[in-house]
């Protein structure tokens, strides 16, 4: 898979019940569910110990999903009350693949990009999410995926744990998400997440050194 932009929206999670309530949705505005899977994903993030990269807007992962390995470069172009779009470049890889780009012979997309922008990057964290993904369309097909994220972080010998719950557009143009945001804004009144996952544990592991 090779993306290009990605919209997407991060919600606060206070109470994990709120899992259960968006499960029981089967109808968004006109946008059907169409599927539910459970998966468990697990990130392994590159960056220096001051997360000088993420701090720039650029990131870089392994991730390991449905037995499947994928190598991703992401880089912000904006992120607003919540709402952020990312350039992101995604490839599947083969085992074979991972350990040779960890001797450094491997080159994709993603891994070319990660050598020309990330410089003295090492694996600083690891984030293990139990994952619900929901998928709603309309009847053309487009619509939009919820991601219902239980995570664990594994940073410079801390822990944390979070919840939140993801909401990225599948096709649709920024007037139709914007409708579909304002409708679980209404509905529910989480607040929006400024931060993605890379920041948020950056900033927990920050706060906990003051501690």
């Amino acid at each position: 898979m090779n993306k290009e932009n990605e919209i997407e929206i991060r919600f606060e999670v206070k109470d994990k019940k709120i899992f259960q309530e968006f499960s029981e949705l089967n109808k968004v505005l006109e946008f059907e569910k169409a599927s539910e899977k459970k998966t468990l994903i697990e990130n392994q993030i590159f960056d220096d110990k001051e997360f000088s990269h993420a701090k720039k807007g650029i990131f870089f992962r392994i991730r390991r999903k449905d037995e499947k390995i994928f190598a991703a470069f992401k880089k912000r172009i904006s992120i607003k009350e919540g709402l952020e779009e990312n350039k992101e470049i995604e490839e599947e890889i083969s085992g074979k693949q991972l350990k040779e780009f960890e001797e450094g012979s491997f080159e994709n997309k993603a891994v070319k990009k990660f050598k020309e922008n990330f410089f003295n990057a090492e694996k600083i964290l690891l984030i293990k999410t139990k994952r619900t993904e929901i998928n709603f369309k309309n009847r053309k097909g487009k619509g939009f995926e919820i991601a219902l994220d239980d995570s664990k972080y594994e940073l410079l010998g801390k822990a944390f744990a979070d919840a939140m719950i993801e909401v990225e557009s599948r096709g649709l143009n920024e007037k139709e998400f914007g409708k579909v945001l304002d409708f679980f804004k209404e509905k529910f009144h989480l607040p929006a997440i400024n931060e993605n996952k890379v920041e948020r544990a950056y900033r927990f592991y920050m706060e906990s050194k003051k501690n």
